[in-house]
């Protein structure tokens, strides 16, 4: 085992904190029969071959190892190896980060700040995803094995690699039917999920797949479970929804309780988690739920997401001529971001009418106090006043507080 280890010339490699000769040392102690080695090894590697989005020429050189150890089952701790290999993975896709105050790269210029990615950390975080995406056909066999933790963070990291999703997506499907571990099992369907939803597949295969979900959906009972399956069949085809699962993520966003309480960590937030979903359905649908959460919540997270969704929803993604509309869905939220093109002022113009509907939004908005806990610009760039006072007489005329 590591036999070629050794061979690696590291000295001439590089880490967050300098030369990568420690490197190899950090993943022998892997091997480790104390645990708390293995954790301080695991920790080491966090801080150095991956460094809050940066990847260094040794994370390159070290991943083929770490996949060594998963495949000869020589750690007792795979979980902790899968979860280090998925922030590498991830780490493609950030071409700024944030480093801490307390971060050990050199090459920082200012400690705390957004750090911009040059031309050479780009490419190696390429090749480091590349390197982690030939261990699939390991990952794929860690789906089975005995900790439930392995394989959710198995699932995890085979969802980051949408072209080997053919293979994945089987294993994982057949993992699924196995389960017996409900949490594991809705963890493990929501990876499928955003594996699916990143792939190329044929028409054939994603009806398959939203078949897989329906059936679950169907002779499930857990709210949380449901309630993942319902989301997944939306994420693969919105009009394949049944009425009945139309109405349990309404629900979930209506009485978000009920659900989180089943499943601490896959769905801690199923408001976040059904909203892109009911702005994919007809208003006629989606509407309604969306304001009578709205009225409920006391979450300030929740109020502001719903706020977003019902904004959206009464006013369109272009809510003003010359702003350009972002929408960005993301797994476990919705978030709407409005960016000022660059010939236009940040005074915006306020709106001087509103429909019924739009009315209604707004005046649903204007009561939840959870929604002004946080100061925010999200009313000002739908041509809204931004503080609750002035929103409340802004109501009473439109025109003449936009005039005065």
């Amino acid at each position: 085992m590591l036999e070629n280890l050794s061979k690696t010339n590291w000295s001439d490699l590089e880490i967050a904190s300098g030369s990568a000769e420690t490197v190899p040392n950090m993943i022998r102690d892997l091997m480790d029969e104390d645990p708390d080695v293995i954790q301080e090894a695991l920790i080491a590697l966090s801080t150095n071959i991956w460094e809050h989005g940066i990847v260094f020429d040794a994370t390159i050189a070290a991943i083929p190892f770490l996949i060594e150890l998963l495949d000869g089952d020589a750690t007792d701790d795979p979980a902790g190896i899968l979860d280090l290999l998925a922030q590498i993975a991830e780490s493609r896709d950030l071409e700024e980060v944030m480093l801490p105050p307390a971060h050990e790269y050199q090459f920082m210029p200012e400690e705390g700040e957004t750090y911009v990615k040059d031309e050479q950390e780009m490419e190696w975080s390429r090749d480091a995803y590349e390197a982690v995406g030939k261990g699939l056909p390991v990952y794929r066999q860690l789906l089975n094995d005995d900790d439930p933790l392995v394989r959710t963070s198995t699932a995890a990291l085979l969802e980051l690699f949408p072209i080997g999703a053919k293979d994945s997506a089987a294993a994982m499907r057949d993992a699924i039917d196995q389960e017996d571990d409900i949490p594991t099992m809705t963890d493990m369907m929501m990876s499928l999920r955003d594996l699916l939803a990143n792939a190329v597949m044929l028409d054939e295969e994603r009806t398959s797949y939203q078949g897989f979900f329906a059936a679950i959906f169907e002779q499930e009972t857990d709210p949380a479970l449901r309630l993942g399956a319902a989301i997944a069949v939306a994420q693969l085809n919105a009009q394949a929804l049944s009425q009945a699962m139309i109405d349990l993520i309404a629900d979930a966003v209506i009485n978000p309780v009920t659900y989180a309480e089943y499943v601490e960590d896959t769905l801690e937030n199923p408001v976040h988690e059904a909203l892109p979903v009911l702005l994919q359905l007809d208003s006629q649908l989606r509407t309604e739920p969306m304001l009578k959460a709205m009225r409920e919540t006391t979450d300030v997270a929740n109020a502001r997401s719903l706020a977003v969704a019902v904004l959206v929803d009464a006013f369109g993604e272009e809510p003003l001529e010359g702003r350009t509309a972002q929408r960005q869905v993301q797994q476990g939220g919705v978030a709407v971001i409005y960016a000022a093109a660059p010939d236009v002022d940040d005074q915006i113009p306020l709106r001087t009418s509103l429909t019924d509907k739009q009315r209604t939004a707004v005046e649903t908005i204007l009561e939840n106090d959870a929604f002004w806990m946080v100061v925010s610009n999200l009313l000002s760039v739908f041509g809204l006043p931004e503080q609750r006072r002035d929103l409340l007489d802004y109501l009473d005329d439109p025109e003449a507080f936009a005039n005065r």
